[in-house]
């Protein structure tokens, strides 16, 4: 299949799986039983795929997915790409007319993709746009602070500054005028600067997204939401309670 075909299924689900043997089938029994209530809800009229990314495991994450159910799509990546990478190769063959990534580490509910759903459907009736992207994020980003999100070290006050200590400070900084540029040049605004990276996109913005992202690692989230903000595709944010799941955020700054 390829995202440049035209859409037979009504949703694609994609799980990026390393290393995950002995908590995989949990995951994908909460994927399953969630949204084969929604099919059947919508009496068949809603259709999906699970596309399980298998990151190059060490352990026996592929051999316990391909045994659990074959109704599902398994792609092994046969080198060690990073979870961005494995993102790109499996968006660009997913056949739903929306794009539902779900990442397990994050730790989200599955029943997250209720919220990002509806506020693709409720952007699509604001505007009539097709190009859309949901994010998940918290729903009061001030109250991270008592988070650990960074690396940065805890200094005591009568404690002397060496080398390592600027690498932080510095590292705040620069963080702080990224943030500032972010929201200069692209329409995020203040209240998605925490999300996760689990998100619901149309095909038409993964379309425009995904085969021209270039770049890896943290730089791939900021790519992503420069390209979709030239573009002007619009965004909607599916509020989280903080405290609630904070799993793996990434802060817009670092982006």
């Amino acid at each position: 299949p390829s995202i440049y075909s035209q859409p037979e299924l009504s949703l694609s689900i994609v799980v990026p799986v390393r290393d995950m043997q002995d908590t995989i089938i949990n995951t994908l029994e909460q994927i399953q039983i969630y949204f084969s209530k929604k099919q059947e809800m919508s009496n068949n009229n809603f259709t999906y795929e699970v596309i399980v990314v298998d990151m190059l495991s060490t352990d026996n994450t592929y051999s316990v997915v391909y045994d659990y159910a074959l109704q599902f799509r398994i792609l092994k990546i046969p080198v060690d790409f990073s979870l961005n990478y494995s993102l790109l190769i499996s968006a660009a063959r997913i056949r739903g007319k929306l794009l539902f990534i779900y990442i397990p580490q994050e730790n989200l509910p599955v029943d997250i993709y209720s919220k990002l759903e509806q506020k693709v459907a409720s952007a699509k009736e604001d505007s009539f746009q097709k190009e859309i992207i949901a994010l998940s994020c918290l729903l009061n980003p001030d109250q991270l602070a008592n988070y650990s999100i960074s690396d940065n070290v805890d200094h005591n006050e009568d404690q002397s500054f060496y080398d390592e200590h600027y690498t932080p400070l510095l590292s705040s900084f620069i963080d702080y005028l990224i943030t500032k540029m972010i929201y200069l040049f692209t329409n995020l605004e203040n209240k998605a600067a925490n999300h996760f990276r689990s998100m619901l996109l149309t095909r038409e913005a993964a379309l425009a997204i995904f085969p021209n992202i270039k770049m890896s690692g943290d730089w791939f989230n900021y790519e992503l939401i420069v390209i979709a903000s030239r573009e002007k595709m619009r965004f909607k944010y599916a509020m989280i309670e903080p405290g609630e799941y904070y799993g793996s955020i990434i802060d817009l700054s670092s982006w």
